[in-house]
């Protein structure tokens, strides 16, 4: 009886969207604060998402809230379709899998045993290295002309990696995010199947699973119920959902729905698709191809650790979409939110941060900048500075040398010049070592035209030292600018 109830209450949560939804979980005060605030109804009136809360094999939310499409009015409803981009990793990576199971392949075989007219120095780059993106691939992003119009295909891909000679590293010695390896395999799919790419997933993960309304993006065919893109233009919305990257498969092009979503988590658990034992060989950070149980990144996964139970997430951005989910499997959990809006991508994952906390009841402890992000916005940045302090040893929130930082970039990015200095120097008080106040910082004084402080402060980032090539090559580029200015 009892589960019969759960059922129609369930129900009954996906049909209304006018409050934000509850479940047979009581929220206290303060967490139902943040879940107002962050599924805010009174925004219902632009682009959507669509978001959701798996537990224990049921939804505990399935909601959605905005528009699908702006010019048509067509409000987003579970139902709805989304391009969900990066988060397609998963399911590209599933693809390799089911290939290596089949025993056509191993994680070992090297891209010039698949494709034999790929140079020399593709000889030790492994499908492993290509899931786990330590393979050193030059970036598709490197390909494309200023004034391209025409959207980047796979097989281009592939031909413009014939023509190099090099990787930016030695493939299996460090870690990389790289588009290029993933869209890589839809060629390597294609050709070992006999099949296209679109029509293996359909055949192999889809009908299987019973994913009736998911596929892969044809830009010549569109789904009934596909969300629109948009993006903000200064003070108005725009459509805009495509880019010289928007056809690329593999490394994005996935479109499911958030209910068929849901199926494809259930078999993440099952093992409708691969035998369990199999199939958690993604959920493993690898150091080329050893297994380990740190931190770092999988088969289409993240992978963390938070008190002991391992986190597994993804996030994605592009041209009119962006989105985000997060599995905690020990505890049978699963947040995501899907949006037809290019908004930064931190927005998404502040919204799956709360739920993952909240309905692990703080097993995964929140982000203390999401909480702060909340105070800032509803009241002043005073009072968020107050409440990091109070909560310094709560161990419902996670502290990071990295978070108030980005978070104060947010408000930088917003023109939230005060909020984001004095996030910047928080930083840098609670976290010294780390270069990202001293960046921020700098930044804002080269903007505000001082150049004594913004040298310092540039000069800082630089002996600190990011792991990152692209900033710190920045950085040292504008200081060199700077001091001839100066």
């Amino acid at each position: 009886m009892m589960k019969n109830l759960n059922i129609l209450f369930i129900l009954l949560l996906t049909v209304s969207c006018a409050d934000i939804p509850s479940t047979d979980k009581v929220l206290n005060d303060e967490d139902a604060k943040i879940l107002a605030y962050l599924f805010d109804e009174t925004s219902s009136d632009v682009p959507s998402y669509s978001y959701f809360v798996i537990k224990d094999g049921v939804f505990e939310i399935k909601s959605s809230i905005g528009y699908s499409d702006l010019e048509t009015s067509t409000e987003a409803t579970p139902e709805t379709i989304y391009k969900i981009t990066s988060t397609s990793k998963q399911f590209s990576a599933m693809a390799l899998m089911l290939l290596i199971n089949q025993g056509k392949l191993t994680y070992e075989t090297t891209l010039t045993e698949i494709f034999p007219s790929l140079p020399s120095y593709c000889n030790t780059i492994s499908v492993r290295h290509l899931l786990t993106h330590q393979s050193g691939l030059i970036s598709y992003y490197q390909f494309i002309e200023e004034d391209r119009v025409r959207p980047l295909s796979n097989p281009e891909i592939f031909d413009i990696l014939q023509s190099k000679d090099s990787t930016y590293f030695e493939p299996g010695t460090q870690f990389q995010y790289n588009q290029t390896g993933y869209a890589l395999i839809p060629l390597i799919v294609e050709k070992l199947s006999g099949q296209p790419f679109a029509v293996f997933m359909k055949d192999e993960i889809f009908e299987k699973l019973g994913m009736n309304h998911s596929s892969i993006y044809d830009a010549q065919k569109q789904p009934k119920n596909r969300a629109r893109g948009y993006l903000s233009n200064k003070d108005s919305t725009v459509l805009n959902e495509k880019s010289v990257t928007s056809e690329n498969l593999g490394s994005k092009g996935v479109l499911p729905t958030v209910a068929d979503y849901y199926k494809w988590d259930q078999a993440l658990y099952s093992g409708a698709l691969l035998p369990k034992n199999k199939l958690e060989e993604a959920f493993y950070h690898w150091e080329n191809h050893q297994k380990t149980t740190d931190g770092g990144y999988g088969y289409g996964w993240y992978v963390d650790y938070e008190n002991g139970h391992k986190v597994l997430s993804h996030y994605g951005s592009t041209t009119g979409f962006t989105s985000q989910v997060t599995r905690v499997p020990e505890l049978q959990l699963t947040t995501g939110v899907f949006s037809n809006y290019e908004v930064n991508v931190r927005n998404l994952i502040h919204k799956t941060n709360a739920l993952t906390s909240i309905y692990s009841d703080y097993k995964v402890p929140m982000p203390i900048e999401t909480l702060m992000k909340m105070h800032i916005d509803n009241s002043n940045i005073q009072k968020a500075m107050a409440v990091y302090d109070k909560n310094k040893n709560n161990k419902k929130y996670k502290y990071t040398s990295t978070g108030v930082s980005l978070l104060g970039s947010e408000y930088y990015r917003h023109g939230k010049i005060e909020e984001a200095k004095a996030l910047y120097e928080k930083s840098i008080l609670e976290h010294p070592e780390d270069f990202g106040g001293f960046f921020g910082l700098g930044r804002l004084a080269k903007r505000n035209g001082n150049m004594e402080e913004a040298i310092a402060f540039y000069t800082k980032v630089v002996k600190i030292n990011p792991d990152n090539p692209g900033l710190l090559s920045a950085v040292k580029r504008q200081l060199s600018e700077m001091k001839k200015e100066d």
